[in-house]
């Protein structure tokens, strides 16, 4: 692995940001003493952190919208693992530099994964906390050589959806030696993500078996979805290749729902 991209999670873990709020929320959620309440006072002194807290659990996605109206209620809402994911979002902004449009690729992958959870009839808050983070192991490799990252995702652009995960993290590891979906794994190991969370990161573009976690079936045909959602015109069009269960989606409402969030959420 060039040394470079483990030293910019370390940095990141260890940086100058400890003084920041979200760095304060996410090392209190792993104190056993600390409750939703002590949790819920530490995010209301950050107005841009509570305000997308409750736009979150007033989106559509938790079926309250304009019912969520306290911020403790809105963290008993999500959990502590949407907060943290939220948190650790918000951290990541403040560490590292990140383009606008692959921040909103992760907020789609977010929206639309917490939707595949859904159908799935398992946490949403666990497919929007694995889709929001899944990347952003791409963000210290675009950090770190920006030309090949641009090269990467260009070289794999015109593939099908589903090559396209696959073939990316080979091209990262033959010029890094190690892929955008590991660095995320490491990046939320570091931060204490449960480990069902982790590791579905760790193979988000491996297709799934019976045998593997809900988590894992919610993030990758989440992340197929998004793939095609931004692969043109914020369309989604061939949708062939999803199983039956994910299929049921209404995928009119889920672009309308996409959209929104990503509006509400930009500003993370």
């Amino acid at each position: 692995m060039a040394p470079e991209l483990l030293s910019s999670i370390n940095r990141m873990k260890n940086s100058n940001s400890s003084t920041s709020v979200a760095h304060s929320i996410i090392s209190a959620i792993d104190n056993p003493d600390m409750g939703a309440n002590d949790i819920s006072r530490m995010v209301f002194t950050d107005p841009l952190l509570s305000a997308s807290v409750m736009r979150i659990a007033n989106s559509s996605y938790y079926g309250l919208k304009g019912k969520v109206a306290s911020l403790p209620f809105a963290i008993s809402i999500l959990g502590m693992t949407a907060i943290r994911s939220i948190a650790l979002a918000s951290l990541m902004r403040q560490s590292i530099s990140i383009p606008y449009n692959i921040w909103k690729r992760f907020l789609e992958n977010g929206a639309i994964s917490a939707k595949t959870a859904e159908v799935l009839s398992i946490d949403r808050s666990s497919g929007l906390s694995s889709g929001l983070l899944a990347d952003f192991g791409e963000i210290l490799i675009h950090n770190f050589d920006t030309q090949g990252y641009h090269d990467i995702k260009q070289e794999v652009s015109t593939l099908p959806v589903y090559e396209r995960g696959p073939i990316q993290e080979a091209l990262e590891v033959e010029r890094y030696a190690v892929n955008h979906s590991n660095l995320s794994r490491m990046i939320l190991e570091r931060w204490g993500f449960p480990e069902t969370i982790c590791c579905a990161v760790a193979k988000q573009h491996e297709e799934p078996s019976k045998q593997d976690n809900a988590i894992n079936h919610a993030l990758y045909w989440g992340l197929m979805i998004s793939e095609e959602y931004g692969s043109a015109d914020g369309t989604l069009h061939d949708l062939s290749f999803l199983p039956s269960q994910i299929s049921t989606i209404n995928f009119e409402e889920l672009e309308n729902d996409t959209d929104e969030f990503v509006k509400q959420l930009s500003t993370l």
